[in-house]
């Protein structure tokens, strides 16, 4: 759907033509399962503007990453942390940031993926979860570098 509506506009008859394909098909997979299968469809952005962008700029992306032994993980509002020295990655988050994301809680964020996720799923959330506070996306910069959905590429 980025592809198409990316190409053709946001509201355009072929976005609109290849969203009800997709949903048609969803319900073809649906249908093969026993009624009380959970599923939860999540899209990574909506068709929303998002006028302002949070740039993390990377010489603070490094300080936050060396000082707090971090890795992170970025995909437009949503910032996972996965940090060996939790509370520097958040006073530091939150002196570079902190006007610009809120954190939520692992239990929350579980909630906002349907409740019952698996040990699988579980497993791969951060130890500190950011969310872009609303009208606002994060990405990284400089912008000249190769990205996909925010997350940078080697």
């Amino acid at each position: 759907l980025d592809g198409i509506s990316g190409k053709y506009g946001k509201f355009s008859k072929q976005a609109k033509n290849h969203s009800t394909f997709l949903f048609a098909e969803i319900e073809k997979i649906i249908r093969k399962f026993p009624s009380d299968t959970l599923f939860i469809f999540m899209g990574d952005h909506g068709h929303m503007n998002l006028r302002k962008s949070v740039l993390l700029e990377e010489k603070y992306i490094k300080e936050i990453t060396t000082l707090s032994q971090s890795e992170i993980a970025l995909d437009g509002r949503v910032m996972m942390v996965y940090s060996k020295k939790p509370s520097i990655a958040r006073n530091m988050f939150k002196k570079y940031y902190g006007e610009y994301m809120q954190e939520i809680s692992r239990n929350k964020f579980i909630n906002l993926l349907g409740g019952n996720c698996s040990p699988t799923v579980a497993d791969r959330i951060g130890n500190i979860i950011y969310l872009a506070k609303p009208g606002y996306t994060l990405r990284f910069k400089p912008k000249e570098k190769i990205a996909t959905h925010g997350v940078m590429l080697k």
